[in-house]
């Protein structure tokens, strides 16, 4: 049927028409308190979901979270979900993400850092809730641990399930886990990105769908792949642990195309870095604390790095200026000049970058210079807004179910010291979808681009964002690329 659905396509093509410039920056929502993820719901074709970190106290007296729809056809935002959280530190909303199946289940997970009911040590949860209409929204916790003494950084962060994942992996979430500080340099500082039976400084990959593994236990509610690296019955290691050696693995995700995760890790004194997960590479330790970046850090207790860790695949010193990496993420989308680059920022410069990495590259290789052809896209974004408008505080990318690209502003102060309301949401609009190539013009060779994603499922070939590839992706290019571009 694929075949016959190929030939009508290129029984349409027609002369080339000059599309002319690929895309635009646009800010699609401002006013935010402090916007930290973005998701789109399956099912939901016009909404845009944004958590924000922390809102204010409410009407218990308990201080609260935000998750906002976003109407993307009329631009007005609308409460969908109250989280309770901390205003400690770092501590509230940190990730959001919602179940393949949330179009029949309802299912949304968020992770989040809020206040214990005694003692010192803020909770690291993540929350499983079920949406139903007319119903309240009921809540099970799914993992809790409890942060460091006296330390509200380094905790729970991003979470998110691989895209275009096999039917058996669909309901695999992966957990972002920091070490839980504090910083290296104290004398309180424990080494347990390393432990491989915590879960501080890892990431973590359960199944949200799966049987139990830990009945017994109240603060583990969920199932483990076998697939993990060490689910092998020993005591000495956790099974959900799918990597290690992480410091504060902020931000990341997954190429919609390979599976491959990419993990931004912010650094201490010297480096900031890129790691990679690769689905057919698990288990690797990224060396953190006896190493940052590329190089050797030892710190009181750790000797230098173990013979097997894993240099990342970039990695820039703190003397440029650029001190708390954000990202990366793999462009999947409809921008063909942008598809494929590696996107990633900083958070106190503000900066954006692309590049591109050939994941063909032996981990041998790894030093820290694996994605190249760098563009710095600051500038020039932030030269195409209104006045009042601009791209700074850079703490998120994220994407939709069509593969466009957002960046989140977190606003003015910072996550310790914040200022209300001036967040704002970013979004990568194209121009001209027909011009699936990228190269400015509409033609035979967009067809034949389009066809080649078609053909081998590739994730800009989804064209309608269903997760499948099919006959209605083909009819809605033929649509765009008879209509051309105005």
């Amino acid at each position: 049927m694929r075949r016959v659905w190929i030939g009508v396509l290129g029984a349409a093509i027609g002369c080339s028409v000059a599309a002319g410039q690929g895309y635009v920056v646009e800010q699609i929502a401002g006013g935010l308190n402090h916007p930290l993820d973005l998701a789109q719901a399956p099912g939901d074709a016009t909404g845009l979901y944004i958590a924000e970190q922390r809102f204010g106290m409410g009407t218990t007296g308990e201080p609260y979270a935000r998750i906002l729809r976003l109407d993307a056809s009329s631009g007005v935002l609308t409460t969908f979900l109250t989280v309770d959280v901390s205003l400690v530190g770092d501590a509230g909303l940190h990730g959001l993400a919602f179940h393949p199946d949330y179009a029949t289940n309802g299912r949304v997970y968020v992770t989040v850092m809020e206040d214990p009911p005694s003692g010192n040590r803020l909770l690291n949860r993540l929350y499983e809730y079920t949406i139903k209409a007319d119903e309240e929204p009921t809540r099970r916790l799914v993992l809790s641990y409890p942060q460091n003494a006296n330390s509200a950084i380094h905790g729970i962060g991003w979470i998110g399930f691989r895209p275009y994942a096999p039917l058996a992996e669909r309901s695999w979430l992966y957990v972002f886990v920091g070490d839980g500080g504090p910083q290296a340099s104290s004398g309180s500082y424990v080494n347990r990105a390393q432990q491989l039976d915590l879960v501080y400084g890892k990431v973590l990959r359960i199944d949200v769908d799966g049987e139990d593994l830990y009945p017994d236990d109240p603060d583990r509610n969920f199932g483990v792949p076998m697939g993990n690296p060490f689910h092998d019955g020993d005591p000495g290691s956790l099974p959900e642990v799918l990597c290690s050696g992480l410091r504060s693995p902020w931000r990341g995700g997954f190429d919609a195309l390979t599976g491959d995760l990419l993990i931004g890790d912010v650094g201490f004194f010297s480096r900031e870095e890129i790691n990679i997960v690769r689905p057919d590479r698990l288990g690797e330790d990224f060396g953190w604390p006896s190493r940052e970046g590329t190089i050797e850090m030892p710190v009181p207790g750790v000797g230098g790095p173990r013979g097997d860790s894993v240099d990342p695949i970039h990695e820039w010193a703190h003397s440029t200026g650029n001190v708390s990496i954000t990202g990366g993420l793999v462009y999947r989308g409809p921008i063909g000049s942008l598809r494929g680059r590696v996107f990633f920022g900083d958070y106190v410069s503000g900066r954006v970058w692309s590049g591109v990495f050939d994941r063909q590259t032996d981990p041998a290789d790894f030093n820290g210079q694996n994605i190249v052809g760098l563009v710095e896209h600051s500038v020039a974004w932030n030269a195409g807004l209104p006045a009042g408008q601009v791209i700074a505080r850079v703490v998120s990318f994220a994407t939709d179910l069509y593969g466009n690209l957002y960046v989140l502003n977190y606003g003015s102060g910072n996550l310790v010291n914040p200022t209300y309301g001036t967040g704002a949401v970013f979004r990568l609009r194209v121009l001209c979808q027909a011009d699936f190539n990228g190269d400015g013009l509409v033609d035979f060779f967009d067809v034949q681009a389009f066809l080649g994603a078609f053909a081998t499922d590739a994730p800009e070939a989804d064209l309608n964002g269903d997760r499948a590839f099919d006959f209605f992706d083909v009819q809605m290019y033929l649509g765009l690329f008879s209509a051309g571009c105005g």
